[in-house]
């Protein structure tokens, strides 16, 4: 798996009981995951930023109803949620494409 060093296999020791190897730490991630992360955390920033400015344009500056742009952040959320696991395959099928 990208960035996942490899885990040793689980050996039994003189006792028998099973020695677990150890957990992956974050900083024995690829820069690759590292710069992955990045980008999600610069989105999510921007996102927490306009998303308040965008509610105050749509109520004041183009009449909408609250309640009505309240539904529209909430139908932003629901169909991001449920489109987000077609983004890896549809990803992977359109990398390999090019």
């Amino acid at each position: 798996m990208l960035g996942v060093p490899e885990t040793e296999e689980v050996t039994r020791s003189s006792h028998d009981a099973p020695v677990v190897a150890a957990r992956p730490r974050l900083r024995d991630l690829d820069p690759r995951v590292w710069r992955v992360l990045l980008g999600f955390a610069f989105s999510a920033v921007g996102s927490g930023l306009t998303l308040p400015f965008l509610y105050v344009y749509l109520v004041h500056m183009r009449g909408f109803e609250t309640a009505t742009v309240g539904w529209i952040f909430a139908w932003m959320g629901l169909l991001g949620f449920l489109v987000s696991p077609a983004g890896e395959p549809s990803s992977t099928a359109w990398g390999r494409a090019r």
